[in-house]
């Protein structure tokens, strides 16, 4: 469902773990990126109003 909301790639399940970091690190690190870019393009519709 994230990966659809997103459009995030494809997550392959056999690489489980990338850097030593399992999926849901990933996920989360996904997670903050997308809600940070979320964040300034509202500032950015807030400001130009």
């Amino acid at each position: 469902q994230i990966r659809k909301k997103f459009n995030l790639p494809a997550y392959d399940s056999s690489h489980c773990e990338i850097d030593g970091k399992t999926d849901f690190d990933l996920l989360g690190k996904y997670h903050d990126e997308y809600s940070k870019l979320l964040n300034d393009a509202i500032k950015k519709a807030k400001e130009s109003e």
